[in-house]
């Protein structure tokens, strides 16, 4: 197993613990048969001295989400469940860290692999030392159970230099956790991609196949109907701006109809962001667009 980390700090205590949010990416190894994906689990989350994620080490075994979540399971984000009332261990100095984890679309190291995204409440020491500013990676070391990984190095220094060094907590300030992981730092093969979110992947795949119907043509009565379907489907995800903002939607055309477009609904690899400058050139001209002509 490897993993890539970022901690947050929020100031809330449990249990007489200090209750910090961890995001990331989780790969598991092509021989793993266990189901990671929708389920939760305890982990013992150590630390160096100067506060760097050390190790990440779990020998329970992954439970599926409680019934008590609701039916919206199916359209929230894994950071939703941050804030749900769900009967969550209580830490302790064996486990003090619980994570939920879904499958992604992020391209794996090797064949038969599956990468995870996961969040979830990290539960350090009050007098524990923790940094908040590393992406810190972690994989196996031989020998030792392959739930357990230890400190590899840090990402933006160790491990992708192309990334140039990440302040976590600057690169986070304003944004909320779910943001994390469209940040173009994650994953363990060739190169390091964006991820669309931690909703499920079908969702993703429903909101890109609407999209390119709504620009493109429904020429046959099964795109018409396919297309109503998904139109009522993005309503229940909250993707219907579209619906009630001209400017925005024509935002989105312009964007998918650009030379090289990439889905913002598939990971993305970071040779490949769509820069902000480009954004917002694209939407400026999508504004003044009516106004040609005046």
């Amino acid at each position: 197993m490897r993993m890539q980390i970022a901690i947050r700090e929020t100031g809330v205590t449990r249990d007489g613990y200090r209750a910090d949010i961890a995001g990331g990416v989780m790969e598991t190894s092509p021989d793993d048969r266990r189901v990671y994906d929708e389920c939760r689990m305890p982990l013992h989350v150590g630390f160096r001295d100067d506060g760097v994620v050390s190790s990440v080490v779990s020998l329970r075994t992954p439970t599926a989400l409680p019934d008590g979540i609701g039916p919206d399971l199916d359209i929230c984000s894994l950071e939703d469940l941050l804030v749900r009332k769900i009967d969550r261990f209580r830490p302790n100095g064996g486990l003090n860290a619980e994570f939920v984890f879904r499958a992604t679309d992020l391209p794996p190291s090797q064949h038969g692999a599956t990468v995870y995204a996961f969040s979830g409440f990290v539960y350090p020491e009050e007098s524990e030392r923790v940094s908040y500013t590393e992406l810190c990676q972690l994989g196996p070391r031989g020998g030792i159970a392959e739930e357990a990984m230890f400190f590899d190095g840090i990402v933006g220094e160790d491990f992708r230099p192309e990334l140039g060094r990440i302040d976590v907590v600057e690169e986070m300030r304003g944004a909320t956790m779910d943001q994390l992981v469209l940040k173009p730092w994650w994953g363990f093969g060739d190169e390091p991609h964006s991820l669309p979110g931690t909703m499920r992947r079908t969702n993703y795949d429903q909101i890109e196949l609407f999209q390119q119907l709504h620009f493109g043509e429904r020429s046959t009565v099964e795109d018409q109907s396919h297309y109503g379907s998904l139109k009522n489907r993005m309503v229940m995800l909250g993707m219907d701006n579209m619906f009630k903002d001209p400017i925005f939607e024509r935002y989105i055309g312009a964007r998918r109809s650009a030379p090289g477009f990439l889905s913002p609904y598939r990971p993305i690899p970071f040779s490949a962001q769509f820069s902000r400058k480009e954004a917002v050139e694209t939407l400026v001209t999508e504004i003044l667009t009516p106004f040609r002509g005046m």
